[in-house]
Parts: C-alpha cells; structure tokens; sequence
C-alpha cells in the first residue's frame, strides 16, 4: 500500500512539473495577438544586424582576427588538434590512394590560413572596439575562429594586408616613446 502511494504521489509530482513547464513556455512563447516580431527585442526596439568592419578597418580586422587565433590556437589544444586531424582526412582523395597529400605542419598551417580568412570576413565593428579595448571574450573568438572554416582562402590583398598589418604593428610596438 506504501509503495503504491509513493507511486501515485511521484506521478502526481511529474504531471505537476511538467505542467507547469508547459504552462511557462506557453507564456513565454508569443501568441498571434503580440505585435512584436522576430527581431524585436524586451524593450520595443528592433535589434540590428552586427556591422561588418569596413574596407578601411581591414588591417585592424586582419590583427584582431591574429589575436583571437592566438588566443583560441594557445587555449583548447585538444580542439585544434581535432581540427587540424580532421583537416589531414579530409587531404586524402581517391586519386592518391586515400593517402594524405599534407603532413602535420601543412595541415596547421592550412587551417590557420583558412581560419583566419574566415575571421576576417566574419569579424564585425564590435569586435573591433572590443579588441582595442582589451581582448575578445571567448565568445567572439569561438564565433570568429570556430571550425574548419573550409572553402575560405587568403588572397594575395589579404596576405599582403596582413603582412603591412603585422609589420606596422611590430613596429609601432617596439619603438622607444619620448615623453
């Protein structure tokens, strides 16, 4: 007789929870009377689109998109090894007898190359600000460097981009201030 109460009583908990649960996403859940769309957020205001960077701010772009591969490459060496292991399979083709045409190095460097092109059309004016400001959280570099970002390319603008960039950079860092 216990037994068959303390049954009836857990059932009688999980329909109340799960009721409840319903009874919650249907309020949180906009009916066809709201007025607010999709992109509307608590406050009545339309949310924007994130600002891509502009042609200008690409050098800027190219250096914070270094930063955040620094930052994702040097922190979660499990998840680019995964990367860049996956980035060798994917080298193997038929032709070559499913033997792959990159080792290691090639494969690293491929992929940094192409996550870099990727980060750099992806990054946004916010992450601009946000780097010169400090750094970008985790989220902005999981977002600009995630994945293996294929069918993205450096082009020969984009290196030579971000080599002015680096060198400019380098030395702007390293040369004495006169105060």
């Amino acid at each position: 007789m216990v037994l068959r109460l303390r049954a009836a009583m857990s059932a009688a908990v999980a329909c109340m929870y799960l009721s409840l649960n319903s009874a919650l996403a249907e309020e949180a859940t906009p009916g066809p009377e709201s007025k607010g769309d999709a992109t509307s957020d608590t406050d009545g205001t339309d949310e924007l689109p994130p600002m891509p960077a502009q042609e200008e701010d690409r050098a800027r772009a190219m250096l914070a998109c270094r930063r955040a591969l620094w930052k994702k490459w040097s922190g979660g060496p499990e998840e680019i090894g995964a990367l860049v292991n996956q980035t060798l399979e994917d080298s193997r083709t038929e032709s070559n007898n499913f033997i792959p045409t990159l080792n290691y190095t090639e494969a690293s460097r491929l992929l940094a190359e192409r996550q870099l092109a990727a980060c750099s059309r992806e990054v946004t004016m916010a992450d601009l600000e946000a780097d010169k400001g400090g750094s970008l959280s985790e989220a902005a570099v999981d977002r600009l460097t995630g994945g293996l970002a294929s069918g993205f390319n450096l082009t020969q603008e984009d290196r030579e981009i971000f080599e002015k960039a680096s060198r400019s950079e380098h030395v702007n860092s390293e040369a004495p201030s006169i105060a």
